[in-house]
């Protein structure tokens, strides 16, 4: 009784392949869209793939900004204009 009751639960659980709604055929799967979308953001799509190296850059600057993150002594932020000025400010579109 124990091996049919075991049987028929396997056979319950094969059938939830056909649930899965990235193996059905009826709905939406994903094409890469996503990467399409970022290489078309991309300067030059092939630096995605190979990528390029910047000789003649100081890795020290940033080695500093990230030092200082990790150590919480992040330096201040530029003020620029204000909000009467209408400088960029986040939310200020209309």
């Amino acid at each position: 009784m124990m091996r049919i009751h075991l049987a028929f639960l396997v056979l319950l659980l094969a059938g939830c392949a056909n649930l899965d709604p990235y193996r059905r055929a009826d709905v939406w799967s994903p094409m890469g869209g996503n990467a399409g979308n970022i290489a078309a953001m991309a300067a030059d799509p092939h630096d995605l793939i190979v990528g390029r190296s910047e000789n003649g850059k100081d890795a020290h600057e940033a080695v500093g900004a990230v030092d200082r993150i990790w150590q919480d002594r992040a330096k201040p932020l530029l003020k620029t204009g204000g909000a009467a000025s209408g400088g960029g400010a986040a939310g200020s579109g209309g």
